[in-house]
């Protein structure tokens, strides 16, 4: 069965809506069918590395030019369901062509659960209690469908550290508002030798920092994935975005940053798990600038603390999101 991916990625859609399609293509893929990537590309195009690993075809223009190109491959293809991911073709009526077609549209929608009246939606972000009560089987809501790739799981069984020594500062592929930065200054003022390990994206404007006091410092520019250095780390301060799934995953005490709107859900999700300490982009760029960041660390001192975070992580995200979502999709 084919599988068509309607996939914005790079520049200013992120790398988000990308990485967990791939990871989803590799679990379809898997189990027999074949998926084929239709790309709309942000400026500043794609890292080598993040191509997907399926036939690949480029959408251009606006969102009627990507829709009418993508209803091109959809009708040329005929695949057993189309994927899209992504706002600005959810809010065109690529579902509503789709399914004149005949096809069968399964969306990511992270701001609700209607997906343009696709067929099976997935919000990742969105607990699934809040959709308990009348909510159609099709929605398929909270972490546990979460597309994680399976390198994540395999660092779950680390043992707790008995303190904090190593903390990964991670922003997304962009950090748009320029946060990694001032954590790296702020973290200056916490006591001690950290090791840091700071992750530039392939669309950070600054892409070089300072020594932070006495800790060690290790900058690490557009890894393929975060699986290795998550598996070290003692604390993560992460944006809200895809990349908290990944962490919840792993397992690391957590402090998570809201830096857009659509990650409303997932933050507040993260909060009352008892998955991380949350703050919004004002309340946490106040912390810094009040220079608080070390409070918020020493709320996660405590062994105890930090192991009761991690058990509620590993239990909201069991790295198994993409498996569901297969099966419903009937793969």
């Amino acid at each position: 069965m084919d599988v068509l991916f309607l996939i914005e990625a790079g520049g200013r859609y992120g790398l988000g809506h990308l990485m967990r399609s791939i990871v989803l293509m590799n679990v379809l893929r898997a189990r027999g069918g074949r998926p084929i990537s239709a790309l709309r590309v942000g400026e500043g195009g794609l890292p080598d590395w993040s191509l997907p690993p399926a036939e690949t075809i480029t959408l251009e223009g606006d969102n009627s030019a990507a829709t009418r190109q993508a209803e091109a491959v959809a009708g040329a293809r005929r695949p057993g369901w189309v994927v899209v991911d992504g706002y600005g073709l959810l809010a065109s009526d690529v579902v509503a062509r789709m399914h004149a077609m005949g096809l069968r549209v399964l969306a990511f929608d992270d701001l609700g659960i209607d997906g343009s009246g696709a067929d099976l939606v997935v919000n990742q972000n969105r607990p699934s209690a809040v959709g308990a009560n009348g909510v159609a089987a099709s929605r398929l809501l909270g972490p546990q469908y979460a597309l994680v790739d399976p390198t994540y799981a395999t660092h779950r069984d680390k043992p707790l550290a008995g303190s904090i020594r190593r903390i990964v500062v991670t922003f997304g592929g962009a950090d748009q508002h320029g946060l990694t930065g001032r954590v790296v200054a702020a973290l200056a003022s916490v006591p001690g030798a950290l090791s840091l390990d700071v992750v530039i994206g392939p669309y950070h404007r600054v892409r070089g920092f300072a020594p932070s006091g006495r800790h060690r410092l290790v900058v690490h520019r557009e890894p393929h994935g975060l699986a290795s250095l998550l598996g070290a780390a003692d604390v993560a301060i992460s944006a809200a975005g895809s990349t908290c799934w990944q962490i919840c995953c792993v397992g690391v005490p957590l402090i998570a940053v809201q830096t857009v709107d659509n990650q409303r859900e997932a933050v507040r999700c993260l909060a009352e798990q008892g998955c991380a300490i949350t703050q919004d982009r004002e309340t946490f760029s106040q912390s810094l600038d009040r220079g608080e960041l070390p409070v918020l660390l020493a709320k996660l001192a405590g062994p105890a603390v930090r192991g009761a975070m991690v058990e509620a992580q590993r239990r909201l995200v069991d790295g198994n999101g993409a498996a569901r979502i297969a099966a419903a999709m009937g793969l």
